[in-house]
């Protein structure tokens, strides 16, 4: 076993502090293994590992399913009737399959989300094909384009429509949802059925 000491002058005697085996050292990493292990319990009860399957490990991995679960989360506790869908194939006309990230089935709708889990500066409209992402890389701005949120969570319901045909009229609603973390500086809306936020503000605007 190692130990640390302190000296304390030129000709003095070191002075034993403590052993580096002193559970003082273990314990950030027993907190943070006690923490990850309440996550992982807490997050294999719910519905959204029922449906996927994903192991804890894995999610926290995929910043894009960790988006979808935090998403959920904010959601679940609506209140009204409800039922959650998650990383549903639908078919399209083509024989190949559109996937929407989360569906929310309520008694007031078919609620459509599109979750983006991204950081940075958010800048796009309605209307254009693709939207940015920009980041703070060592003083300069790293810039990411990604196609247009609002067209493709409408491409969705246009096939989630298409598909419940049968079912009846319902209304559906289509929600972008970006991560906290990230910062709008000009989204432009064309419609007030064009519904974009941050994850935290969902459940006060569905």
């Amino acid at each position: 076993m190692f130990s640390i000491y302190l000296h304390f002058g030129k000709f003095s005697q070191p002075k034993k502090l403590f052993p580096l085996r002193s559970p003082l050292f273990a314990l950030p990493a027993v907190i943070r293994t006690a923490v990850e292990a309440f996550r992982r319990k807490k997050y294999e009860t719910t519905v959204y590992y029922a449906q996927t399957a994903l192991p804890y490990r894995a999610l926290v991995r995929d910043k894009g399913r960790l988006g979808e679960y935090y998403t959920f989360m904010h959601l679940r506790n609506l209140g009204g009737y409800k039922k959650f869908l998650f990383n549903c194939y639908v078919p399209k006309s083509d024989e190949k399959t559109t996937e929407i990230d989360v569906i929310m089935l309520h008694e007031t709708g078919i609620y459509v989300f599109e979750s983006k889990n991204y950081s940075g500066w958010i800048f796009g409209s309605a209307d254009g094909k693709y939207w940015t992402q920009s980041l703070n890389a060592g003083g300069r701005a790293e810039k990411h384009k990604f196609y247009n949120p609002v067209f493709q969570n409408n491409n969705h319901i246009k096939w989630l429509k298409t598909f419940l045909a049968d079912y009846g009229e319902k209304p559906f609603v289509s929600y972008i949802v970006f991560s906290d973390r990230c910062r709008f500086m000009d989204i432009k809306l064309t419609s007030r059925d064009q519904f974009v936020m941050h994850r935290k503000d969902a459940a006060a605007d569905v």
